[in-house]
């Protein structure tokens, strides 16, 4: 089916000086609206290929996804004698809306296989880097990131919902070092976060066939690499 998806980016920068002082402003919006319809026949047969009695079964769903995402940024630069030092920040608001509708093989909606499902996760972040020169061949990149996240899932068919929120800590080091014009080396060392998708977070158990369901965990954790 046709999705919609639409995006805008407002970005600026702002020369304060003719040092290289800067500031960089950027904001972007999103939204996107995704609709998922399926058809599904099935039936049960012994291993000679013979059909079970009363095996067959169909339905047909219907699936909606609406994302929303606002986030903007402030990045400043400041070059000094030990080297060019950026800071800023960074703020992310998402909705996500997601229904599920499942009609049995007469066609009616099945409410008890049905699903609605919000998701909303805002991150505020701030973020100090140092670049440096050490000398023709050694040069050196410091970073540190801290991210708060606060996520809510609503099961709204079933009326539950989930909470979480947490602080996290990133370093970063990178360090390079040029052996001649065209070859460099280096070494990086930087920890981030993978967070589950919002589907992975979904407590409502949806039912695919007679035989499989997926159900998601409210209570998972994002990842550390």
């Amino acid at each position: 089916n046709p999705n919609r998806f639409n995006n805008i980016n407002i970005y600026s920068v702002i020369d304060i000086d003719s040092l290289g002082k800067k500031v960089n402003l950027d904001f972007d919006y999103f939204n996107t609206n995704n609709v998922t319809e399926g058809d599904v026949l099935g039936k049960s047969i012994t291993p000679n290929a013979v059909e079970i009695a009363n095996s067959r079964f169909s339905n047909i769903t219907n699936n909606t996804q609406v994302i929303q995402n606002y986030s903007s940024k402030v990045d400043i630069e400041i070059p000094l004698r030990i080297g060019l030092l950026s800071f800023g920040g960074k703020l992310s608001y998402t909705n996500t809306d997601n229904k599920f509708l499942f009609y049995n093989q007469n066609k009616q909606l099945d409410t008890n296989k049905s699903n609605n499902f919000l998701y909303r996760e805002n991150i505020y972040a701030l973020y100090l880097s140092l670049n440096k020169e050490l000398s023709e061949k050694w040069s050196m990149q410091l970073g540190i990131r801290l991210e708060n996240t606060n996520t809510e899932g609503v099961s709204k068919t079933i009326n539950q919902s989930h909470k979480n929120s947490y602080n996290r800590l990133f370093p970063s080091i990178y360090l390079s070092y040029k052996i001649s014009k065209d070859n460099t080396i280096s070494a990086t060392y930087s920890r981030r976060i993978n967070r589950p998708n919002f589907d992975l977070l979904n407590p409502f158990r949806v039912v695919t066939n007679p035989y499989q369901y997926v159900e998601g965990n409210p209570f998972l954790d994002p990842s550390i690499t």
